[in-house]
C-alpha cells in the first residue's frame, strides 16, 4: 500500500508553490535592468589624472552584473577617455569586462554608466573595479567616509583608503531572475528540512499522547508539532551526554527516524480504531477554536487556511530577503551562539571546555538554540555560521506562526490565529528585528511557550491527572528550560494567572496535584543539567540578583533594565488595541482573555520587583518581556477582532435567511492580504545591517590570510568596549570572530566568559583590565606594552568596522596611531582591515 504523505504534512506543497510564485511574480514586477544603490553619498571627490588609478572592491548582489554607474564631474580642460577594468576577486590579476566613458559625454555632475556583457554568476562573488584615465585634464569622483559601505574599501593607486567611492550596480533581468528563483528554491530547501526536522519528533509525540488532537486543524497540527519538536532535542541532548553517548549520527537523524516510525505506527493505527475520535469527543471544549459551533460552508471553513498560507509565504520572504547576502549573523550574541553550535558540532553533544576557541571551562549557557543549528548543519552540510543564521530567521518565521493555536483557543475561531500571525509577523517590528541583535535564544523560548501554554492549559481545563498530556507538558517545559532561562519564567506565572481564576475547593485541589506533577517531571527531565549548573557561576549571579533588595539596586543594573520607550516594541496603534482588547474580553466575559491578560501582567510584574519593593531586579529584564510583546499583542488583538467578525458573521440576511459569514470571510482575506503586503517592505527594513555588522566580507578575507600565514600560536589583540554597565567587555568589529574563523587566540572571549568557569583567575577581571588599561593609558603606553607582552599578544587586528559597531566615534584601538609607530609593524592591509604585528624590541 502507498502512502499519502499529504495527510501527514498536508499544506507543505501548497506553502512552496505559494511561494515560488509571489518569488516569480517580485521579480516579474521589475523586468528592466535592476539597480542596486551600493554606497550613493558622494560628500567628498577624489581625482583622477593619468597618473593615479582608483579602485574599489565590492560584492555581487544579484545573477547578471552588467553595469557599473559612478558620480562624475570633470574639469573644463578635460577631454579624455575614463575606462573601467572589472576583476574578479579583490586584486587586480585577470579582468573579465571592460568599459570607456569619454570625458566630453560627461557634461554635468552625475551617475555616468559602464556598461558591459553580464556576467551570469555573480551573486555573491567579490570584485574588484580600477579606473584609469587617459588624456589632458582631469575628472572627479564621488567618494564618501570608509564607513558607508561593508563590502570592500576604496584604493589609490592599488593602496586602500578608508573611504568608498560613489557606485551603484545594474543587474540583466534574465540571468537575475533565474538565480533569485534558483535561490528561492534554496530558501525552501532550508524551510522544509528544518520543518521537518522539528515537526517529525513533535508530531509523533502529540498524535500519540494528546488527547485532543484530533480536534486540531492541520495547521495547529503543524505549529504543535514544531513547537514540543524544538523542545525535544535539547531534552535529548542533554540525556545523552547524561548516558555518555556522544554520537553525530544519534544526534542527528535519531529523533527524525524515531518521529517517522511512531507516526506510521500511528497511522496504521488509525485506520483501524477509532478509540481516538472517541477520545476527542470526551473533550468537546478542547478543540482550541479550530472547530467552530457554528454549521459553516465550504468558504468560511477554507479561507482562513488560505489566509494563513499566503502569510507563511510572505513571512518566508520578508524573513529571508534581507538576509540572503549577509556572510554571518549579526551582533554580539550571534558570535556565543555559533560557537557554542560549533563546539557541539565539534563535541557531537555536550561540552565543558570551550578549547580552542575560548578559554572557559564550564558550560551552563541553555543549549537549545544551538542543538537546532548543530543538527541542521549535519544535515544540510552548510558552515555552522552560516546554519545559525538561516536556522534564526527559520525561527523568527516559527516564533510567528506559534502564536496562532493559541489564539485560536482563546479567540474561539480559526480567523483570530490568522490576524495574530497578522499582527506579530507584519505589523510589528517584533520578533523580525530579533535579527539585528542575534537574539536567538530567546526566539526559540517563545516558539516553544504558546505552545506548551496550551497543552498545559488544556490539561489544567480538564481537571485531568492523565500521564499522556502530563509527560508532553514534561518534555515541552523541559526543553524551554534548557532552551531560554529567562522565558522559563514566564510559564510559573502562567500557573498562578490561571489560579488566580479557579479558587473554588472543588477544583482547586486538582489543579493543585496537575501543577505539582508538571513540576515534578520537570525537574527530573532537567536535573542533570541542574546539577552541571553549579560549575559556572550563574547560581552567584542570581544569587546576589534575589538577595539584593530594591533599594540597593545598583545604577548599572536600574540602566539595563530601563523600559525606554514603549514604542520602539510595538508601534502606538497596537498599545492601544491591547488595551481595546482586554475590556473587549472584560465586556464580554472571556474568561481565557481575562487569565491570558492578567499572566502578561504579572510578567511585566517580575520584571519590576522594585516597583513592589521586591528583590530580584534583573532577573528578569524589561527588555526581554518588551520584545516578547508581540504574543499578547497578537493573540489579544487577534482574538478580539475575530470575535467581533465572528458576532458580524452570526446576522442572517433578512431577505435571503443566509449568513453573512461567507461575504465576511472573503472581505476579510483581502484586507488581511493587503495589510501583510503594505507591511512588507517595512519589515524587511528592520533589518539593518550596517548598524548590527560584526562581521563583513572583507573580515572574512583577512581570516582566510591569517590562517594561511600567521603561527598558530599567534595572538591576536581586537577592538572592544563596555557593555551591561561596564561589568563585561563585548568585541567591536570582526576581530571577535577570530578564534572560530582562524583557530588563533584573542583578547576577547565570547559574553559567556562573565558567567562560566576559567582556568584562570579572576577570568572576567582579567579581561576587563587590559580594555580598562588600554582606555586610560592609550595602545602605546609603555604600561600597556608590558601588559601585552606578559600576555603573549603578539598582533593586533582592526576590522572593517574599525571598532566602531557600537555607534563609538572613539574605538579603543585608533589606527592612525597604530600606523605611525615603528613598534606596530603593518602585515597585512586590505579594504578597511588592518593586522599588524607588535615590535617589542623596537624602541
Amino acid at each position: 500500500m502507498s502512502i499519502n504523505y499529504s495527510n501527514i504534512f498536508p499544506g507543505f506543497l501548497k506553502i512552496t508553490q505559494v511561494f515560488v510564485f509571489l518569488l516569480f511574480g517580485f521579480v516579474l514586477s521589475a523586468c528592466a535592468s535592476y539597480t542596486k544603490n551600493e554606497q550613493p553619498a558622494h560628500p567628498d571627490f577624489v581625482r583622477i589624472t593619468e597618473e593615479n588609478q582608483l579602485g574599489q572592491t565590492f560584492s555581487a548582489s544579484y545573477d547578471g552584473l552588467n553595469e557599473i554607474s559612478l558620480f562624475l564631474k570633470a574639469s573644463p580642460e578635460t577631454s579624455g577617455e575614463l575606462t573601467l577594468t572589472l576583476y574578479p576577486g579583490s586584486t587586480p590579476e585577470q579582468a573579465i569586462r571592460t568599459a570607456l566613458i569619454k570625458s566630453a559625454e560627461i557634461d554635468t555632475a552625475g551617475l555616468y554608466n559602464f556598461t558591459f556583457n553580464p556576467i551570469d554568476k555573480s551573486s555573491g562573488e567579490d570584485y574588484l573595479f580600477e579606473l584609469s584615465y587617459a588624456g589632458p585634464g582631469n575628472l572627479r569622483i564621488g567618494s564618501s567616509p570608509g564607513n558607508s559601505y561593508l563590502s570592500g574599501a576604496q584604493y589609490l593607486d592599488g593602496i586602500a583608503q578608508n573611504a568608498q567611492t560613489t557606485f551603484r550596480s545594474s543587474y540583466s533581468p534574465t540571468p537575475m531572475l533565474l538565480g533569485l528563483i534558483a535561490e528561492g528554491f534554496t530558501w525552501m530547501g532550508y524551510f522544509i528540512l528544518a520543518t521537518a526536522i522539528f515537526i517529525l519528533p513533535g508530531w509523533s509525540g502529540l498524535s500519540w499522547l494528546l488527547p485532543t488532537w484530533k480536534n486540531f486543524s492541520w495547521i495547529s497540527k503543524s505549529i504543535l508539532s514544531i513547537g514540543l519538536g524544538i523542545s525535544v532535542y535539547p531534552v535529548f541532548f542533554l540525556w545523552m551526554d547524561t548516558v555518555g553517548i556522544h554520537s553525530s549520527f544519534l544526534n542527528i537523524f535519531f529523533l527524525p527516524i524515531l518521529g517517522i516510525a511512531l507516526i506510521l505506527v500511528h497511522f496504521f493505527r488509525s485506520r483501524r480504531a477509532s478509540q481516538e475520535i472517541d477520545d476527542a469527543r470526551n473533550y468537546p471544549d478542547e478543540g482550541n477554536g479550530d472547530q467552530e459551533n457554528i454549521n459553516h460552508n465550504f468558504w468560511v471553513q477554507v479561507l482562513p487556511d488560505l489566509a494563513f498560507v499566503l502569510l507563511l509565504g510572505l513571512l518566508i520572504l520578508t524573513r529571508f530577503w534581507p538576509v540572503r547576502n549577509l556572510d554571518a549573523p549579526m551582533w554580539g550574541d550571534s558570535y556565543q551562539h555559533t560557537m557554542i553550535a560549533q563546539l557541539l558540532a565539534d563535541a557531537n553533544g555536550l561540552f565543558s571546555s570551550w578549547e580552542p576557541y575560548a578559554r572557559l571551562s564550564s558550560f551552563t549557557y541553555h543549549f537549545g538554540f544551538h542543538s537546532l543549528v548543530a543538527n541542521f548543519h549535519g544535515l544540510s552540510g552548510i558552515s555552522v555560521i552560516q546554519s545559525t543564521l538561516w536556522i534564526g530567521q527559520i525561527l523568527n518565521i516559527f516564533a510567528v506562526i506559534a502564536i496562532y493555536p493559541l489564539a485560536n483557543r482563546i479567540g474561539k475561531n480559526r480567523w483570530a490565529g490568522v490576524m495574530a500571525v497578522l499582527i506579530a509577523g507584519f505589523v510589528s517590528s517584533m520578533p523580525m528585528a530579533y535579527v539585528n541583535w542575534g537574539r536567538y535564544t530567546q526566539l526559540a523560548g517563545l516558539i516553544i511557550l504558546p505552545v506548551i501554554i496550551l497543552i498545559a492549559w488544556q490539561n489544567l481545563d480538564s481537571r485531568e491527572l492523565n500521564l499522556k498530556w502530563t509527560i508532553l507538558v514534561w518534555f515541552g517545559l523541559a526543553g524551554l528550560a534548557l532552551t531560554h532561562y529567562r522565558v522559563t519564567i514566564f510559564v510559573p506565572l502562567f500557573y498562578l494567572a490561571y489560579f488566580a481564576f479557579h479558587l473554588r475547593k472543588n477544583s482547586f485541589w486538582n489543579l493543585l496535584k496537575i501543577t505539582l506533577m508538571h513540576a515534578a517531571g520537570v525537574i527530573f527531565i532537567t536535573f542533570p543539567w541542574l546539577f552541571r549548573l553549579v560549575e559556572g557561576t550563574l547560581p552567584k549571579i542570581l544569587g546576589a540578583q534575589l538577595n539584593s533588595n530594591a533599594t540597593s539596586v545598583s545604577q548599572a543594573t536600574q540602566d539595563v533594565n530601563a523600559i525606554g520607550s514603549i514604542y520602539n516594541y510595538l508601534p502606538q496603534i497596537l498599545w492601544l488595541l491591547i488595551v481595546v482588547s482586554i475590556i473587549w474580553g472584560i465586556a464580554t466575559r472571556n474568561k481565557k482573555i481575562l487569565i491570558f491578560s492578567f499572566w502578561w501582567l504579572l510578567i511585566l510584574l517580575a520584571a519590576n520587583p522594585g516597583r513592589l519593593g521586591l528583590p530580584g531586579t534583573g532577573v528578569l529584564t524589561n527588555f526581554a518581556v518588551f520584545i516578547a510583546a508581540y504574543i499578547p499583542a497578537g493573540i489579544l488583538i487577534g482574538s478580539s477582532i475575530s470575535s467581533v467578525v465572528s458576532k458580524i458573521g452570526e446576522f442572517r440576511f433578512i431577505e435571503s435567511g443566509k449568513r453573512v459569514s461567507t461575504i465576511l470571510s472573503a472581505l476579510l482575506l483581502v484586507v488581511i492580504l493587503f495589510t501583510a503586503l503594505w507591511f512588507v517592505r517595512p519589515r524587511i527594513r528592520d533589518v539593518r545591517p550596517a548598524e548590527h555588522i560584526l562581521l563583513a566580507r572583507p573580515d572574512l578575507r583577512a581570516a582566510e590570510w591569517i590562517d594561511l600565514n600567521l603561527p598558530e600560536d599567534a595572538k591576536i589583540l581586537v577592538n572592544s568596549f563596555f557593555a551591561y554597565g561596564g561589568t563585561l567587555v563585548a568585541g567591536a568589529d570582526g576581530g571577535w570572530w577570530l578564534p572560530l574563523l582562524t583557530g588563533r587566540d584573542s583578547s576577547q572571549p565570547p559574553l559567556t566568559y562573565g558567567s562560566e568557569s576559567s582556568g584562570v583567575p579572576d577570568y572576567v577581571g582579567y579581561i576587563n583590565s587590559l580594555v580598562s588599561l588600554i582606555d586610560e593609558k592609550g595602545i602605546t603606553s609603555p604600561e600597556v606594552l608590558s601588559e601585552l607582552q606578559s600576555r603573549d599578544i603578539t598582533h593586533i587586528y582592526i576590522g572593517q568596522q574599525q571598532g566602531m559597531v557600537n555607534n563609538n566615534s572613539d574605538p579603543l584601538l585608533d589606527l592612525s596611531i597604530l600606523s605611525d609607530d615603528p613598534r606596530f609593524s603593518v602585515v597585512y592591509n586590505k579594504d578597511r582591515v588592518w593586522v599588524f604585528e607588535i615590535n617589542y624590541t623596537e624602541g
